[in-house]
């Protein structure tokens, strides 16, 4: 297997933990629209705690990437609910799984 393989691995079974609907297919995707960043120790993980990268995310992946066109404060309901999911004390959550679980909750899993 080569990098991105086992990459994709490693994520996958980090996002069975957090959610059991994400299949390799969609941590795939995710991995492929993050391209280097997938590797970045800084790019790869999402600080929960910093509220200007949240809104990107929201901006960026949930409103831009995803279409979505929710309200500001359900989008970062979802958000909050995947942190949760993923578990508030785990300190380095991996963008492409919560990406994936953002995917998921909307049902957006076909991009």
């Amino acid at each position: 297997m080569g990098k991105f393989d086992d990459e994709v691995v490693k994520l996958l079974s980090t996002a069975k933990e957090v959610d059991k609907n994400i299949t390799e297919d969609l941590m795939r995707v995710v991995g492929k629209y993050l391209g280097p960043n997938l590797y970045n120790k800084d790019a790869s993980l999402v600080a929960y705690s910093d509220k200007d990268e949240l809104a990107r995310i929201r901006e960026n992946f949930v409103k831009k990437k995803l279409g979505i066109k929710d309200s500001d404060e359900d989008i970062d309901a979802a958000i909050k609910s995947v942190g949760e999911k993923y578990g508030m004390s785990v300190r380095n959550k991996k963008r492409a799984v919560v990406y994936a679980c953002l995917m998921n909750h909307y049902g957006k899993t076909s991009l």
